[in-house]
């Protein structure tokens, strides 16, 4: 799909996820359009952003635009099967200043367990050392704490975006 917000044009495929309100808000450019120009009136050229909750890139191509080419997004999305969706539109609109991460952040360093059906992480399952069991339709995915990713890339970030649906105490 040809997504038009403002005067930023990019792709994105969905992978054959049904279109439901909240795709074809972004297929018709108008999926959150506070959020959009909150973004745009803060983010500068040259920004260092860490995305939490990156989903399918919506905001991660708008953000991507924003910093221009030297800057640089660290685009983070939980959701395995959101994450095929995310590096499948990263790569169709060539942002290469843009890393992907398939990582759970938390505040704690534990593993989440997903459905291989899961679209988001409203239905996970905390990894721990009495429910170590992988079922096949499960799919394991790395959860980190802020502070230690950014250490771990060596990341002074100008702008941390959350789109995590009310998660966002147990990150900080």
């Amino acid at each position: 799909f040809d997504i038009n917000v403002d005067d930023i044009n990019f792709k994105m495929n969905f992978n054959g996820y049904d279109l439901d309100s909240a795709i074809l808000e972004r297929i018709n450019g108008l999926r959150e359009p506070e959020t959009v120009a909150i973004l745009k009136s803060i983010i500068k050229p040259n920004f260092n952003i860490i995305e939490i909750g990156a989903c399918y890139g919506y905001f991660t191509n708008i953000v991507a635009r924003c910093t221009g080419l030297k800057g640089k997004i660290y685009s983070i999305e939980s959701s395995p099967n959101n994450y095929e969706i995310l590096n499948n539109n990263v790569k169709l609109n060539n942002l290469t200043n843009v890393n992907i991460y398939n990582l759970f952040i938390s505040n704690l360093d534990e593993e989440v367990i997903f459905h291989v059906d899961a679209k988001n992480s409203y239905e996970i399952k905390r990894k721990n050392k009495l429910n170590n069991k992988k079922d096949k339709k499960e799919k394991i995915v790395k959860s980190i704490s802020i502070n230690n990713f950014i250490q771990t890339h060596n990341i002074s970030p100008d702008l941390i975006f959350m789109d995590i649906e009310g998660s966002e105490i147990e990150v900080i």
